[in-house]
């Protein structure tokens, strides 16, 4: 039976990067994107192998009607956050029956002008 309070999101698309990083994460925030992000707003992240290609796919359970960002990370070796960048038609908003899709998410990451801390869960 379909719980009409929850809305289950699936988000695909592809980044654009100027150079391969040591880990590239795509996730979904509560918050707008930032660099300096709070992990708490993070309502899910998935992992992609950059050596591999940078398209994504991520889903989300999320209550009907949230507001949600799309924005993605690239990490350095020492687990610090590089480069950055966010969904330009964010936020959007996660409501509908059965799988709730967005397609065709691209957006480029820009280089930070210095490395910042990532959250704990994209260190790992």
């Amino acid at each position: 039976m379909l719980d009409n309070a929850m809305a289950e999101v699936e988000i695909s698309g592809t980044l654009r990067l100027s150079q391969k990083p040591a880990r590239l994460f795509v996730f979904v925030s509560r918050k707008a994107c930032d660099p300096g992000l709070n992990e708490k707003d993070i309502v899910g992240s998935v992992r992609i192998d950059p050596f591999v290609g940078t398209n994504f796919f991520i889903e989300v359970f999320v209550p009907q009607g949230t507001k949600g960002n799309v924005c993605a990370a690239a990490l350095d070796e020492k687990g610090r956050i590089i480069a950055f960048g966010a969904y330009p038609k964010n936020p959007l908003t996660f409501r509908g029956q059965g799988e709730v899709s967005f397609g065709g998410v691209s957006f480029p990451l820009a280089r930070l002008p210095k490395p910042v801390p990532a959250p704990e869960k994209f260190k790992h």
